[in-house]
């Protein structure tokens, strides 16, 4: 039997995520360095695009770029919704007829 997943609070999970990577990678933006790891990390999803593991570094690696670039979980909270409304309002081509190999987002 497949249990429900407890609710998830992204801003709680957010200032939980960036007082770890203060502490672990230290202050300031490493831009370069999480730049670098987001490549490698792509290069693993090239190869293993089923593994919901790679997909979750890059995630975690954009939030914490996010973060060490200022913005406060609760900004980013509020932009992820705000784009997510964007998106879903956007005109897109229709996938059904896109070429395969052609870019659909």
């Amino acid at each position: 039997m497949t249990q429900t997943p407890p609710a998830f609070d992204l801003i709680a999970y957010l200032h939980h995520h960036k007082a770890f990577s203060d502490k672990t990678f230290g202050p300031g933006h490493h831009t370069k360095e999480l730049l670098d790891h987001l490549q490698k990390e792509f290069k693993e999803l090239e190869t293993t695009p089923l593994d919901l593991d790679e997909w979750l570094d890059v995630a975690l690696l954009a939030l914490d770029g996010a973060l060490r670039a200022g913005f406060a979980p609760e900004d980013i909270a509020r932009a992820l919704t705000a784009k997510q409304t964007l998106n879903e309002n956007a005109t897109w081509p229709d996938w059904r007829t896109a070429a395969d190999g052609s870019t659909r987002f």
